[in-house]
């Protein structure tokens, strides 16, 4: 199973972590090109600078908090929630999506 948790301050996201692998390789696709479109497009494309970690089935990223305000990082996050939500939504079996308070 995959448990993705994605982090809010304030109503505003913080970065978002992936875990574990599923039993169907083409979710695990589909949520792997959700979150690295993400993190390629705040880090190349917005020339920002996210904590990223990777290994084996997890991947983490971090928006930095004077980062966080901004508009198109809450745009590409918001569509990274909103990819991630449609691609599991018939999947719960294999795969866990939570919003949690970031602290």
């Amino acid at each position: 199973m995959t448990k993705i948790y994605i982090y809010k301050k304030n109503d505003l996201f913080t970065g978002f972590e992936l875990d574990g692998h599923t039993e169907k390789e083409i979710l695990c696709a589909a949520i792997s090109t959700a979150t690295q479109m993400t993190v390629l497009g705040i880090k190349d494309e917005l020339k920002l600078k996210p904590k990223v970690i990777v290994g084996d089935g997890y991947l983490k990223m971090t928006i930095r908090e004077k980062d966080i305000a901004n508009d198109k990082v809450q745009l590409l996050m918001k569509t990274c929630y909103d990819s991630l939500t449609q691609i599991i939504k018939n999947e719960k079996k294999y795969v866990k999506l939570e919003v949690k308070e970031d602290v």
